[in-house]
């Protein structure tokens, strides 16, 4: 989001090459602080700060989203997760969605969907570094790497 931010203020981006769409909207959504009003928590302020998004929604439309809904069940996350997406793929809006709610990757079958995973950059001797790649559905995490790598898997 940073990198695509600069890149719109000042032409230049933390990254050896990029194409960049102008966007009349931009957003991003990650919790905010807990002080909510009274009857709200932050399940409500996530959903009303969406909706509030959504009047905006459209081919010029960037959305950032980290751990959306992440406050409430599984269930209840996914579902909100799907309305969004199909909101999302009528509109036409880029988002940029990191979660961890694997269900939802299980039912989306869309090819306007794509999937990102880290990867170490093996170019740079493994230093830490590492490049956001597209991904297959069933290589989403890189967590079940780093488990094998320390013998901590299911298996050991």
């Amino acid at each position: 989001a940073l990198s695509y931010f600069f890149f719109l203020i000042t032409g230049y981006s933390f990254c050896e090459s990029a194409e960049i769409e102008p966007v009349d909207y931009f957003y991003t959504h990650f919790p905010n602080e807990e002080n909510y009003g009274v009857g709200e928590g932050r399940l409500k302020d996530e959903i009303n700060r969406i909706n509030s998004m959504k009047e905006t929604f459209g081919e010029k439309t960037i959305c950032f989203c980290n751990e959306t809904f992440s406050s409430t069940s599984e269930e209840k996350a996914c579902n909100l997760t799907y309305e969004l997406l199909n909101d999302l793929l009528s509109t036409n809006t880029k988002m940029l969605f990191v979660t961890h709610q694997y269900q939802i990757f299980e039912k989306i079958h869309n090819e306007k969907v794509v999937y990102l995973a880290p990867e170490i950059d093996e170019a740079d001797n493994n230093r830490r570094t590492h490049k956001i790649k597209k991904v297959e559905k069933n290589l989403l995490s890189y967590a079940n790497d780093i488990l094998v790598k320390h013998g901590l898997s299911k298996k050991d």
